[in-house]
């Protein structure tokens, strides 16, 4: 039946969006598919009959010369319309293209066209869930598909075309119940898109099917098999010898000697065993990572267990991704290597199947194909395996993994779940790749005899464990989040909870069970904030109101309203355990097909909310007098509150520093020896910082330092703004002025693609506003807190590359971000990246560097810019083939005594050049 078929791809090209007759088409392509193959090509340039905007142009490379002599639109639309009947309209993003196509049929005198048509947008994301972009660009660049000129519609057609021929070779493989759902679940799709699943479905009903050995079928959704067999590895001898490396690095690795003279380094610390701790101080761009995995891996063949930890879960997946395909490519052996991290980050393979039997959004349903597909490929169950992009949808919630405790062993999927695989196969490894987070909690689990650590990225250990620490329990979102619950089953207008005791699902009783601790928290946590509002002391200077509450004070709040609290704790309590009940009722009144679209929808609500308010509530337990006891030493506790906002929400939180020797006696003494791996660790400025963060005493340490061989001087252009204010001498409002005014001159004297770092997102989202009113037109801008997270906007950043992107950014955009080559062109450093002195938090720790006897500038403030610093600018050049321009815009580096520490951080080899901001146009222009 779909050999019969005839599918057009089209693509048009437009010198605009509207499709009002404003706009006009000058590019008309169409790839005819059938049977699997292109079997015609129609392509013409079409004259629109008005100038060809210059954007368009420059996106397209159509000028108004090439289309002078082509055909008027009337003059080839009969040939169009004849050639697009009795076709399968197909296009990447199909209603644009049809409907634009379609009016200009009928401007010019034709019938509307009324064919079927596919979008392989939502295809592609069904069929390849994993991939990161769904730009045409970008999936042909993954699948190879042949796309030599993107936004010329010829090459585009001819990609779209192959693309579907892909889609439909991949489908094919499908397992038949995967079809069937997939046909069914497709009707949301875009207009006729879910034929595509349907005629696959049809053609492979009479075939005789044999599920492949590597996947089962559970509740009728099919999955990869469980496989946690450990391949065996036999003892390797690591090559001591340059040319031994030589020839294991051929094809593969660069040579690069301060890499390789780490990877010998490391390997003799763990061999020789005569440090328990060891510091690797590795510059940027030298390949630290590899410079750990090579040597590593020998030591994980001769009788050890590695755990490696790094900063976040986005580092962690880089190595997994990135770094590990190469190692293994290198090596004569095979390692056990797992991946391991919270239980959030997996898919419950029970709620996800609770979830199908459950109506949802269309977008919520596409997100379940997807997901369907997934659980073909995936290994390890790990939902960051999908496009970050849409993992903001609220169906996320609802399938993540709460923990083994969690699992209900009764489920046909317990034999199945994903951390049960993990944690079996974890016993099994050799090498276990992890984040800061996960150590910190699961140090013992990880540990062991035998058993070596590195801490990648070692100088944010203790910022994980500060956030570890933390505790925050924002009393309006308690109440907003109660309210809402109760509105959802009380209400008297729309369905509520007492339909269900109408329609016998619940009784009475149990509706008064489930609504009495709801009741309790929502009438209690208003009068409980009343308690704290007179301990706030507004600061109107600042956006944020901070002030300490001694813990006395706390305890005594909390004493004489005794019976508040403990209500607020027994509610909490009950509340868990009524729906413990009444969730597994439900569960199986799904299963059973008991209840109606309306009631299933209302109770879907209501465990949402429900969710939302557990976690609201989680940090309710450190407030009781038993918590506060036990920590009574190491206790920061503080309010919070925006100053200027009519609805702010009041937050109170409480820290817990930790004694000296925490992370010695809680992570490091689990382990045989501990390593630390990172840039200008070593650095004299800041190597009493890093030991004192570290929890380590220098006597017991041995520490090595390895640079990079780049020629920064014929790299990179560095330059210092001289005349650029004393941001400590200035308004905010004159500051933000300052910052656009002289941003607004760089980016239209450069076209680059940019990275600014600020230091607050208060700043950033000012700088925005105006910048975007002076150059919007000219360069398009991201902003971290405007356009999004900042995992979404480096994918913009990197993806959009050929517009030659601004990316303004903060916190994580200092570090951790690899953009090689065109990817990143320019860094512009707005301010010396001091952390903000006036923050309570802040306050604390610096007072409690100076009660110890040291300077809380010089030990703690000024070590952490100056590793920030190094970070950003770090983020340049990353190998020999990276060029770009730094400009810092603060020019106390050379005014302040301090700034010296800064200057003796850089490479010696980088020109540091101060300059006034008209002569740095005009290098800038060269």
């Amino acid at each position: 039946m779909m050999d019969k078929k005839v599918y057009a791809v089209v693509d048009l090209e437009t010198t605009g969006p509207k499709q009002d007759g404003s706009d006009k088409i000058i590019q008309f392509s169409c790839d005819f598919v059938q049977s699997n193959k292109i079997v015609n090509h129609f392509s013409t340039l079409i004259n629109p009959g008005m100038p060809i905007p210059k954007d368009v142009s420059n996106l397209t490379h159509i000028s108004n010369k090439d289309v002078k002599n082509a055909p008027y639109f009337d003059e080839v639309a009969g040939s169009i319309y004849a050639m697009l009947q009795n076709t399968i309209f197909v296009a990447h993003n199909v209603n644009f293209d049809y409907g634009f196509l379609s009016s200009e049929l009928e401007r010019v005198g034709y019938p509307s066209l009324e064919l079927d048509k596919m979008d392989t947008v939502q295809l592609t994301q069904i069929i390849y869930p994993t991939l990161v972009s769904y730009r045409l660009r970008d999936i042909s660049n993954y699948l190879k598909l042949d796309h030599e000129n993107p936004h010329m519609a010829d090459s585009d057609t001819r990609a779209t075309a192959e693309l579907l021929i892909k889609l439909q070779a991949k489908a094919s493989t499908f397992p038949l119940l995967l079809l069937q759902k997939l046909a069914k679940m497709g009707e949301i799709l875009l207009e006729q898109t879910n034929q595509f699943f349907v005629d696959i479905y049809k053609q492979k009903l009479n075939e005789e099917e044999k599920l492949a050995s590597d996947l089962v079928t559970v509740e009728e959704i099919v999955i990869k098999r469980p496989n946690v067999k450990t391949k065996k590895v036999d003892k390797q001898e690591y090559p001591v010898e340059d040319q031994e490396k030589h020839r294991i690095f051929s094809n593969v690795l660069n040579w690069r000697k301060s890499q390789v003279d780490m990877m010998n380094k490391m390997y003799d610390v763990y061999a020789r065993n005569d440090f328990k701790y060891s510091i690797f101080d590795a510059a940027t761009g030298i390949g630290k990572t590899l410079g750990y995995l090579f040597p590593l891996a020998y030591i994980a063949t001769q009788g050890k267990k590695v755990v490696i930890s790094t900063t976040t879960t986005t580092l962690q997946k880089q190595i997994i991704a990135k770094e590990l395909p190469i190692l293994k490519e290198m090596l004569p052996f095979d390692l056990n290597i797992v991946s391991v991290k919270g239980s959030h980050h997996y898919i419950d393979l029970e709620k996800f199947y609770q979830t199908l039997l459950v109506p949802q959004t269309k977008h919520a349903t596409q997100i379940q194909m997807s997901i369907l597909v997934w659980l073909l490929e995936t290994n390890t169950g790990d939902l960051e395996e999908l496009n970050l992009l849409r993992l903001q949808d609220p169906i996320f919630m609802k399938i993540e993994h709460h923990g083994l405790e969690g699992i209900d062993k009764n489920s046909a999927f317990y034999p199945f779940d994903f951390l049960k695989r993990q944690a079996a196969f974890m016993k099994k490894a050799n090498f276990i790749i992890t984040n800061h987070a996960y150590l910190i909690n699961h140090a013992q689990e990880l540990g062991g005899k035998d058993t070596i650590l590195l801490v990648d990225e070692a100088q944010h250990l203790s910022d994980n464990l500060v956030k570890k620490n933390k505790s925050t329990i924002d009393f309006d979102e308690i109440k907003i989040i109660s309210d809402s619950l109760l509105v959802k089953m009380e209400s008297n207008i729309s369905f509520s909870f007492k339909n269900l005791i109408k329609n016998n699902f619940i009784t009475r009783n149990e509706y008064k069970n489930l609504l009495k601790p709801i009741q309790i928290i929502d009438h209690k946590i208003l009068d409980i904030k009343d308690l704290f509002l007179p301990y706030l002391k507004p600061n109107y200077a600042s956006s944020f109101s901070e002030s300490n509450l001694k813990l006395n004070t706390l305890r005594g709040i909390i004493k004489s309203n005794l019976v508040a609290f403990q209500k607020i704790k027994s509610a909490i309590l009950e509340l868990k355990k009524q729906n413990q009940v009444f969730l597994p009722k439900y569960n199986r009144a799904i299963v059973a097909k008991q209840l109606s679209v309306t009631e299933i929808q209302l109770i879907e609500d209501y465990k949402k909310l429900l969710f939302l308010l557990i976690k609201a509530l989680k940090c309710w337990e450190s407030i009781t007098l038993d918590m506060l006891e036990k920590n009574q030493d190491n206790n920061l506790i503080w309010l919070a509150c925006p100053t200027n906002q009519e609805n702010g929400h009041l937050k109170l939180n409480i820290t817990t520093f930790n004694d000296d020797g925490f992370l010695r006696k809680n992570i490091y003494d689990y382990f045989d020896n501990v390593s630390f791996v990172g840039a200008n660790l070593a650095l004299p400025s800041v190597k009493n910082y890093i030991l004192n963060q570290l929890d380590v005493d220098e006597e017991k340490v041995v520490s090595s330092r390895y640079c990079n061989e780049f020629e920064y001087d014929k790299l990179t252009k560095n330059y210092i703004l001289d005349d650029a204010p004393n941001v400590g001498n200035i308004s905010k409002k004159d500051y933000v002025d300052y910052l656009c005014n002289s941003l607004a001159q760089i980016l239209l004297n450069t076209n680059k693609q940019t990275l600014i770092l600020f230091n607050s997102l208060d700043i950033i989202n000012d700088v925005y506003q105006k910048l975007s009113q002076i150059i919007g037109d000219k360069r398009e801008l991201l902003a971290q807190g405007v356009n999004g997270r900042a995992d979404k906007l480096q994918k913009r950043f990197m993806l959009g590359k050929a517009q030659n992107m601004v990316l303004l950014g903060a916190g994580t955009f200092w570090e951790g971000m690899n953009l090689p080559q065109d990817n990143l062109e320019m860094v512009i450093v707005t301010r010396l990246p001091f952390q903000a002195p006036d923050t309570f938090l802040n306050k604390v720790r610096y007072q409690r560097v100076d009660r110890s006897g040291r300077s809380s500038f010089y030990d703690l403030a000024l070590p952490e810019a100056v590793l920030k610093l190094q970070q950003g600018w770090g983020r340049l050049v990353r190998s020999p083939e990276d060029k770009g321009t730094f400009i810092l815009m603060d020019s106390r580096i050379f005014s302040k005594k301090y700034g010296m520490n800064f200057l003796k951080a850089f490479p010696q080899n980088v020109d540091l050049k101060k300059i006034e901001l008209n002569k740095l146009i005009d290098e800038l222009k060269d």
